[in-house]
């Protein structure tokens, strides 16, 4: 048997067990937009688009289905819309209501907002380190 992960954009990603592809591990995007790791993951997927798992959110279990989608909620990918594993918690069980309803989206838009903000402060935290730099030297 052999252990292969699968990374996705915004560091998500599985863990299967091969050959016969059962999930062992992995961490999805919550429909809060925060990467949490997956308690327990059912080892085969109950449909052909999810898989039964469930998280913790605030120190309480919250049980749901992993999939993968693009971050606009597409099956297929795309370089400007990447394959994000996701989690959504089931509405009609205890402890649903510590998520938002719904899966995690991100339109192209917010995506190039978030990178733009992204970047302006790495420049910015650059220009910081050069300066410090040059008084040391004098």
């Amino acid at each position: 048997m052999s252990v292969r992960h699968r990374y996705y954009a915004h560091d998500t990603w599985v863990r299967q067990l091969f050959p016969f592809g059962w999930y062992i591990a992995g961490a999805a995007m919550c429909s809060d937009g925060k990467v949490r790791k997956l308690m327990r993951i059912g080892e085969r997927a109950d449909s052909f688009f999810s898989v039964p798992a469930s998280v913790k959110v605030k120190g309480k279990t919250v049980a749901g289905f992993v999939t993968v989608e693009t971050r606009e909620g597409y099956i297929t990918d795309a370089a400007s819309d990447p394959l994000v594993v996701k989690f959504v918690a089931y509405q009609y069980r205890k402890n649903a209501g510590m998520l938002p309803r719904g899966a995690w989206k991100q339109t192209y838009v917010q995506w190039q907002r978030r990178e733009a903000v992204i970047y302006a402060i790495k420049l910015s935290r650059k220009a910081r380190e050069a300066s410090q730099f040059k008084r040391v030297r004098k």
